[in-house]
């Protein structure tokens, strides 16, 4: 058996045997192309510039071949157990443990660094990290410029003859490793831990972020398998896109504000701003999927600017209230000051939306086949989806989106939680207790003020169990904080759950259900329920649910509902997945990119989230 010295001593005799000879080789491809002008005259001297077959990098410098022995040797000088707490080389890479394992199971050898020769494993993956930003990410969070730079430093090393630093070399691949690991996991996970951005309300199931070597074994497949990482939903494929057309028109030019006069324009009123106005709307009409070339806002044109047109006539109405839709703005074609605030977002502003609409797809992962139903919060609409495709888009009512004060009583907040779980059951003709929150700051006070209001609305008081005449309290009596009461609303075509409830696991008690309060659904901004979800049309829904039941099909249960006004249950053949989502940019069905307001400012907590993580990872490097 070889002792390890005696293997040491030898590798590196090997190792110096190899170097020797490709100095030959360069030296022998060097003075050829010499030998060979000498009989051939000077003209013939440019044979030295195309007979060079050696490969070069983009600046034309010869790229070196790697004595991959002296690389494993660097490497193997660099890497010191996880746990090694004399040596900062663990801490100051985000997945070195991972990385330690792989080299150490790979008798150390090179992932990235091998070979320069194109197409090189470490070309992959630089250009997957400088694309970063085409999925809302910023290259500087995988150090990209720092890699280039020790990419450069060791050819540089190589450079006339030279040995090579093979340190600089080692220190390159376990960079390049750690870089790609970060990158698989942000395509995977997401960039940012939603547990950490929302440590109180996000109630999706986050997936464990589980760290292997896969993408350090993938080899030539690299690309095909940090694609394969990607969200496969459609509408992430649509939203980067969108990136790509937002920053297009960033291109043509900032957005210059137009300033809001004080007072609404209402059509057929006169305004100086109508030519800016028009075009305006017609420059952020661009803000569709489309591969032509946008266009600087100067370069439309307004019939307004002419003399004699300063009326806000119908044509224009028209565009106003087709902007309005993209905005989710009341489509009145009144431009009042949310119409102004839209017209007058910049492009950042649009492109900071449509990353974290991405981050948000990267964190919860929807089913590629089968049902579930989406609620989209900020766009106060829900989806049902079958095998990827829309079955139904209806308009619903969510949480208030400030909380709710009542003298001597802690405030209460009513934003419907982010939160996913499995519908497995309905409920016809329900019931409805009243929670506590609602009781002490509203069903409370409405008695107070009518000792008839809760009779004439089908509640059941209950003390103890037992039912009391709600007219029969002295209410003064008791403190609303302090009631020993119960309320109850019996089923019924006033009851605030109305006839059907569509119930979903989750902890705190929120489902779907109908409502006799029809008016909010007119409404641009549906934040009035209590944190639960109001559908405009539970009919509908009640189909995309119980299609295939074998006991109660849809029209099974519309004959009950005709006759009957007792309590039934449901159970369904197959759960069916419910996910309340957050996002304020997506693109509609005609390509349209769409943009809402952060009504619960959740986005702001995860842009400010995001620009931490990149000043930590910039402060590091």
């Amino acid at each position: 058996m070889i002792a390890p010295y005696t293997r040491y001593r030898r590798r590196i005799f090997e190792s110096a045997h190899r170097r020797a000879a490709r100095a030959g080789r360069r030296f022998a491809a060097a003075l050829l192309p010499l030998l060979l002008c000498t009989g051939a005259g000077l003209q013939s001297c440019n044979l030295v510039e195309r007979g060079n077959t050696a490969t070069a990098d983009s600046s034309g410098a010869e790229l070196p071949e790697v004595d991959t022995d002296a690389l494993r040797e660097a490497l193997r000088g660099m890497l010191v157990a996880p746990d090694d707490s004399t040596n900062p080389l663990p801490s100051s890479f985000a997945h070195y443990g991972v990385m330690y394992r792989h080299y150490i199971t790979t008798e150390l050898n090179p992932v990235w660094t091998a070979s320069f020769a194109a197409p090189a494993p470490m070309d992959t993956l630089l250009h997957f990290l400088e694309a970063a930003h085409e999925h809302g990410l910023h290259p500087s969070l995988y150090g990209v410029t720092q890699l280039r730079e020790l990419r450069k430093r060791f050819l540089a090393s190589t450079a006339a003859g030279g040995d090579g630093d093979y340190r600089t070399l080692a220190k390159l691949e376990l960079a390049l490793s750690d870089a790609a690991l970060s990158y698989a996991s942000h395509m995977q996970y997401g960039a940012l831990d939603p547990r950490s951005v929302f440590p109180n309300d996000y109630f999706h199931a986050v997936r464990e972020r589980r760290i292997d070597d896969a993408v350090l074994r993938s080899g030539a497949g690299l690309g095909a398998y940090l694609r394969s990482l990607e969200p496969r939903d459609a509408r992430y494929g649509q939203l980067i896109a969108a990136l790509r057309r937002v920053r297009a028109l960033q291109r043509t030019g900032p957005v210059t504000p137009i300033t809001f006069p004080g007072s609404k324009i209402e059509p057929g009123q006169q305004s100086a701003l109508l030519g800016q106005i028009e075009r305006r709307i017609k420059y952020l009409s661009q803000l569709r999927l489309d591969e032509t070339q946008p266009l600087p806002e100067q370069q439309f044109t307004s019939k307004f600017d002419a003399a004699g047109y300063s009326r806000y006539d119908s044509v224009l109405a028209d565009k106003v209230k087709e902007f309005q839709r993209t905005y989710g703005l009341l489509d009145d074609g009144v431009l009042g000051d949310r119409s102004f605030k839209a017209m007058n977002l910049t492009h950042e502003e649009r492109i900071r939306g449509i990353e974290l609409a991405m981050e948000r797809m990267r964190w919860l992962r929807m089913p590629d086949s089968g049902k579930y139903v989406r609620v989209n919060v900020p766009e106060f609409y829900l989806y049902a989806v079958e095998n990827g495709a829309t079955r139904i888009r209806m308009k619903v009512c969510v949480g208030m989106r400030y909380s709710v004060y009542v003298k001597g009583q802690p405030g209460k907040n009513y934003q419907t939680p982010m939160v996913s779980g499995l519908m497995h059951y309905i409920v016809l003709n329900p019931t409805w207790s009243v929670p506590p929150s609602i009781a002490t700051r509203e069903t409370y006070y409405q008695a107070l003020k009518d000792s008839t209001y809760l009779r004439r609305h089908g509640y059941k008081v209950l003390m103890n169990n037992s039912e009391v005449d709600p007219t029969s309290i002295r209410w003064r009596d008791y403190k609303p904080d302090k009631l020993p009461f119960r309320f109850v609303q019996r089923p019924g075509e006033g009851n605030a759950l109305g006839r059907i409830k569509f119930v979903f696991d989750n902890d705190f008690d929120i489902y779907l259900h109908d409502t006799p309060k029809r008016r909010p659904f007119t409404f641009a901004s549906r934040t009035v329920s209590h944190g639960c979800i109001r559908i405009e049309e539970p009919l509908r829904m009640l189909d995309f649910v119980l299609t295939t039941h074998k006991t109660w099909p849809p029209q099974a249960v519309l004959n009950y509902l005709d006759v009957d006004r007792t309590t039934k249950w449901i159970t369904l053949d197959s759960k069916i997945p419910v996910y309340v989502d957050y996002t304020t940019t997506w693109v509609d069905e005609r390509g349209v990119i769409q943009f809402r307001d952060d009504v619960y400012g959740k986005d702001k907590r995860i842009a400010a989230a995001m620009d931490r993580r990149l000043a930590a990872v910039q402060t590091q490097r």
